[in-house]
């Protein structure tokens, strides 16, 4: 009696076996990831994505990255000139939300390549040095404000599920387009005189950031920029490591 019980109770587990997977498979529709890659620039990006079905699911993600100096000098030296702009005490600091949908090419549920269509709305902090001469001395203005931005675009990855709950998610390359808008304030610690007021109205109207628009105005108590244009970025060359749920 005792050798047919545990034959049963064999039995039962290897029935059981295919259902035990395709409920895995069923209850596991959610990934929370973080961006690896994101940590060397001082960023925590974060994404929660939930499968809609076996090709489709919809995402989103959060970035924040404290306010600080900028690494990549270099490249923003193609945009802002150097002799109006200090690039070495430039501070920014961003917030960022991204929803997405996702559909997948591979086999499996929401494995493989996919494409993915986002948004993006991004809130950036910042402190803009403005370099300009008064009375032969060079001095500097130092603008606090922000700019926000929306925008969408395309991206193209492959994601993986490792021993059932670990997620691989490789993001390959992508972009978005939108539009921007931001303002800047600059509080002088004793009031401009008239002459130094014109010194740094006639540096601001100097500026060239084409293709944004900027204009500004300048006081006794100081000066304020205001900036309009389009938004352009690049996403790709992350890796998200998660556990999916």
């Amino acid at each position: 009696m005792r050798t047919k019980h545990y034959l049963l109770m064999l039995a039962l587990v290897i029935l059981t076996l295919p259902a035990s997977s395709q409920m895995v498979e069923i209850l596991n529709r959610n990934n929370i990831k973080i961006n690896a890659s994101s940590l060397a620039f001082k960023n925590i990006s974060l994404q929660y994505e939930r499968s809609i079905t076996k090709r489709l699911s919809a995402g989103l993600g959060f970035r924040v990255g404290p306010k600080g100096t900028v690494p990549l000098q270099t490249v923003l030296s193609n945009v802002f000139d150097e002799n109006d702009f200090d690039l070495t005490k430039l501070e920014i600091g961003n917030t960022a939300i991204t929803p997405e949908l996702r559909i997948y090419l591979g086999r499996g549920r929401n494995r493989g390549f996919y494409l993915a269509p986002y948004g993006r709305y991004a809130h950036f902090t910042m402190t803009l040095p403005i370099n300009y001469n008064y009375n032969g001395q060079p001095k500097q203005a130092f603008f606090d404000g922000h700019v926000n931005s929306i925008s969408g675009g395309l991206m193209v990855g492959m994601q993986y599920t490792i021993a059932r709950i670990v997620v691989l998610d490789i993001w390959l390359i992508g972009g978005h387009y939108g539009s921007s808008k931001g303002d800047a304030v600059f509080t002088p610690s004793s009031p401009l005189s008239p002459q130094e007021q014109q010194a740094l109205q006639n540096e601001l109207n100097g500026i060239n950031v084409k293709p944004f628009t900027f204009t500004s105005t300048v006081n006794a108590n100081g000066g304020t920029l205001q900036t309009t244009g389009p938004w352009a970025g690049f996403r790709g060359g992350g890796i998200n490591v998660g556990i999916r749920f």
